[in-house]
């Protein structure tokens, strides 16, 4: 499947998510022991996050569903690859975009987009407002945005008969972030996404992230100085640190971002916990005969 940049972000990131953790930015003294009943606790963060994977050990079980379209995620992913849509490289750097019609029939019910800028020497400068900015599913599911994201484009510009190249992104969240309610047969649920200079490097297929923070009922859970490379065809997390509500902070590295991927999850006192794919959406972690197993649908 042709994914676009956004989405190849997205997937690096959801993949740390699939661990419940991160790797290399703070110190060793901010970590974890890695205990049996962390471990749990990642593995019951993971399927908040992403309730698309299940996870079984000794002590706890949590059964995997689809999880709509809500998940952070999914909503991050979507909206990234949508704005990258949006602001192709021949549109005006000001406009609006309106909601999904059926979403309803007025202005109000559909939300919109505003985005305005600059765009000077091959580079633009965006901002995104999402006002209740609402998309639907094939389900009916609805989805609501509501915040401002900044956008800036690194670019060169034309020369030579060549036309504009794009050398970088970066996305940014203002405020408080992005509001998202999924609304599914009248039952609302709101979660909150913040992003700090999430960056995608066109040249070097490099990701880098400050932070990404997700807010899940009164829950947060944050990702900072995320490391990432494409090589041969795949992304490598090199490092990436996680700190979550129930857990605490671990790291993480992962040789390649695939099914059969090995990822390492570390904390103090030298634990480590290695998770090692099977190839068919499976991470296992033996300890003796106690064996940890994430079981994840594709990221896409």
């Amino acid at each position: 499947m042709k994914r676009s940049i956004a989405a190849v972000s997205l997937s690096v990131l959801a993949v740390v998510a699939i661990v419940g953790c991160g790797g290399g930015g703070g110190g060793s003294s901010s970590l974890v022991k890695l205990t049996p009943e962390k471990i749990d606790a990642l593995g019951k963060s993971v399927h908040t996050i992403l309730p698309e994977c299940g996870y079984n050990s000794p002590n706890a079980s949590f059964v995997a569903d689809d999880g709509g379209s809500g998940t952070p995620y999914k909503v991050l992913n979507k909206n990234l690859k949508e704005i990258d849509t949006l602001h192709r490289l021949d549109r005006p750097v000001s406009g609006t975009i309106g909601g999904s019609f059926n979403c309803g029939w007025t202005d109000q019910e559909r939300g919109k987009i505003n985005y305005s800028g600059t765009h000077d020497n091959g580079d633009d400068t965006l901002v995104y407002n999402f006002d209740h900015y609402c998309t639907t599913n094939a389900n009916g599911e609805k989805t609501i945005l509501t915040g401002k994201m900044d956008v800036f484009r690194d670019g060169t510009p034309p020369t030579g008969g060549v036309g504009r190249v794009i050398n970088s992104r970066t996305y940014s969240t203002q405020g408080g972030g992005l509001q998202t309610t999924v609304e599914t047969d009248h039952v609302k649920k709101t979660t909150t996404t913040k992003i700090n200079q999430l960056v995608y490097t066109d040249g070097t297929k490099a990701v880098t992230a400050d932070k990404m923070e997700f807010v899940e009922g009164g829950k947060s859970y944050t990702v900072t100085h995320l490391d990432a490379v494409k090589e041969k065809g795949s992304y490598r997390v090199k490092k990436a640190t996680y700190t979550d509500p129930d857990a605490g902070t671990v790291n993480i590295s992962m040789d390649k971002l695939s099914e059969k991927s090995t990822i390492t999850v570390t904390g103090t006192d030298g634990t480590k916990a290695v998770f090692k794919g099977t190839g068919d959406g499976s991470f296992t972690y033996t300890d003796g005969s106690d064996i940890y197993k994430l079981s994840c649908n594709t990221v896409k």
